[in-house]
């Protein structure tokens, strides 16, 4: 059993989001099993940057997509998203400080419980609209 267990109720109905939805899930997996492993600082620092990556585009393509769907609630989607990658990137400078051993499950346990949160929560609100929209 996995971490994060990927949820049906998870979907918010459209494809794209989903997929990318399931993707920063699989990489808060592979986040935690490394820490459970204790792997080194670097590897660990390495994941994070990639999880940062990840969200950072999947962002994009949320807000891309909100915007081409007419959203209204983009604007608060918008600052949600920002709080949460102002929060990764002062994990990043932990780690790039050489504090990554400060970083432990309290991190896996935050990603998850923002994402999950984040998904069922906000991001179910702009789902029927972007479908209305065509975007599926």
């Amino acid at each position: 059993m996995s971490f994060f267990e990927w949820d049906a109720s998870y979907s918010v109905g459209v494809a794209t989001i989903d997929t990318q939805h399931r993707k920063l899930v699989e990489l808060i997996n592979t986040l935690f099993e490394a820490m459970r492993d204790k792997k080194t600082a670097r590897i660990i620092g390495d994941l994070v940057r990639q999880l940062a990556d990840y969200t950072i585009y999947h962002f994009k393509e949320e807000e891309r997509l909100m915007e081409k769907a007419s959203f209204s609630g983009l604007l608060l989607h918008k600052k949600e998203h920002a709080r949460f990658i102002a929060k990764v990137r002062e994990l990043e400078q932990k780690i790039d400080r050489g504090q990554a051993n400060l970083i432990g499950f309290d991190l896996a346990n935050f990603l998850k419980s923002w994402l999950k949160d984040h998904i069922t929560g906000t991001d179910r609100n702009y789902g029927p609209v972007m479908r209305a929209a065509g975007i599926a």
